[in-house]
C-alpha cells in the first residue's frame, strides 16, 4: 500500500531500514549537480511517489508550515506546487515540538501524502488525478478524539501496515490504527510514564514495533484489535536507558526508530540503539524466543538477542550518540 518507489516513507520502508536500494556516485559518475531551494525547516527526508502515467515520479516534501511537490529535472529541482498547512501560527513555529510532529511522513500507492501536525493528521493529494503538475489539495483531516488525548498530545511516528492501515504513535504513548480515509479508529495506550520521540515500524504479519522511553513493544494488529498479549503475537521487553535526552535524541530513552532485520528463513530481530551514556545497539527476538535461548547476563530481558557497545572505533570511549 506504499507508493512503488525507492523512498515512499521517512525510513524508506515499513521495516524502517533507511537503506537506499539505489547505488551512490562512483569515480565513474560523469556528472553530479547541486541545487538549492529556499524553504522553511522541518524536512528530515523526502517521500517519492509512484510513477504517474507519463512514467515520472514526484517528490513530496513537508516543512514546518508548507507541503510541496517537486520534480528532479536532471539539472536541479523544480517546485511544482505548494500548499500552506492549516492551523499554523507564527508563535512557536520553530519550536522542537512543532518540528518533531510532521518529521515522519509517507506517500501511499494512490499518491496520497500523509502528514501529522500536533494532534491532527492530514492527507494531501493532486487536485487532478494522475496529473503531476496539478495543484495540491487537502483531502482529509483526522483529529485525535479529545477523550484520548492530553493537552500536549502530538503525533510523532507514522507507518502503514501491509493490509493498508495507517498507524500513528504520539509523544504520550498513544498508538492509533485506522483506515487510510481516517475511519474506524482503534487505539492502544502505553503506560503514563513512558513517551515516544521517534517513528515506528511494522512487519508483514501485523507486528507494530514501538520503542518508548523505557521499553520495546511489539503491538500486534490481529485484524480486530491492538494487543501486547504474547498468546496473540505481542510482547514487551525492558532495555537499559538513561534518564535524560542529550545530543540528537529528542526524548528520554532510546531516541531511535526501531529497525526490522531478517527475512525469509533468517533469524528475525527488531533493532534499536539504547539511551545509555555509552550507547549500545540492542537486538530483540522479533517472533517467538527460541526455546533453548539463555538470557544474556546483564540484560533486562530474555528477549534481548544481543546488546553491544557502540564506540565508533574508539576503544576508550565512555560516551556515544547516534
Amino acid at each position: 500500500f506504499l507508493a512503488d518507489s525507492p523512498w515512499p516513507i521517512s525510513h524508506r520502508n515499513t521495516y524502517a531500514q533507511a537503506s537506499s536500494p539505489l547505488p551512490g556516485p562512483t569515480l565513474n559518475t560523469q556528472m553530479v549537480t547541486k541545487d538549492y531551494k529556499p524553504l522553511l525547516p522541518g524536512l528530515i527526508t523526502l517521500a517519492i511517489s509512484g510513477k504517474y502515467s507519463d512514467g515520472k515520479h514526484v517528490i513530496w516534501g513537508n516543512t514546518i508550515s508548507t507541503v510541496f511537490k517537486a520534480e528532479d529535472t536532471g539539472n536541479g529541482f523544480n517546485i511544482l506546487a505548494t500548499y500552506q498547512k492549516p492551523d499554523v501560527s507564527i508563535a512557536g513555529l520553530f519550536s522542537i515540538d512543532n518540528a518533531v510532529s510532521g518529521a515522519y511522513t509517507l506517500v501511499d500507492k494512490d499518491n496520497i501524502f500523509y502528514v501529522p501536525k500536533g494532534y491532527k493528521l492530514y492527507s494531501f493529494t493532486d487536485a487532478i488525478n494522475d496529473k503531476r503538475t496539478a495543484p495540491i489539495i487537502l483531502k482529509n483531516t483526522f483529529e485525535i478524539p479529545i477523550n484520548f488525548r492530553k493537552t500536549d498530545e502530538r503525533i510523532v511516528g507514522l507507518t502503514l501496515t501491509y493490509d493498508g492501515k495507517i498507524v500513528f504513535a504520539t509523544n504520550n504513548g498513544l498508538i492509533g490504527l485506522m483506515d487510510r480515509d481516517f475511519n474506524n479508529l482503534l487505539t492502544f495506550q502505553l503506560p503514563a510514564n513512558e513517551n515516544i520521540s521517534n517513528s515506528i515500524a511494522c512487519d508483514e504479519n501485523g507486528g507494530i514495533y514501538v520503542v518508548s522511553s523505557k521499553r520495546m513493544y511489539r503491538i500486534q494488529w490481529t485484524k480486530s484489535a491492538l494487543t501486547i498479549e504474547e498468546n496473540k503475537g505481542g510482547w514487551v521487553a525492558a532495555y537499559e536507558y538513561s534518564s535524560s535526552a542529550s545530543g540528537i535524541r529528542l526524548g528520554d530513552g532510546s531516541g531511535s526508530t526501531p529497525t526490522l532485520m531478517g527475512v525469509g528463513l533468517q533469524d528475525k530481530f527488531v533493532v534499536i540503539t539504547d539511551g545509555q551514556d555509552l550507547m549500545h545497539v540492542v537486538l530483540f527476538w522479533r517472533d517467538k524466543i527460541p526455546d533453548n535461548w539463555q538470557q544474556i547476563t546483564g540484560t533486562k530481558s530474555r528477549r534481548i538477542a544481543a546488546q553491544y557497545p557502540v564506540k565508533f572505533g574508539n576503544n576508550n570511549a565512555t560516551k556515544s550518540l547516534s
